[in-house]
């Protein structure tokens, strides 16, 4: 009951497709992202902490297109 979901929609990041939902915990922001894995039945997380933008971009591309 203390977390509350602040957005959730689609984006592209990394020339990727993605589900990003934001929410906050008190004074912290967390960033879920996921996206479909090139592999049958796996899907792509990214996690995230309080990051900005750029540094959340920055884990979707390190995925490089798998």
């Amino acid at each position: 009951n203390r977390t509350k979901v602040t957005s959730e929609g689609t984006a592209t990041m990394a020339g990727q497709s993605v589900h990003r939902l934001d929410s906050t915990t008190g004074e912290r922001i967390q960033t879920v992202v996921t996206w479909p894995s090139a592999d049958p039945d796996i899907v792509n997380v990214v996690i995230t902490n309080d990051l900005p933008d750029p540094k959340i971009e920055s884990a979707v591309a390190a995925f490089g297109g798998r």
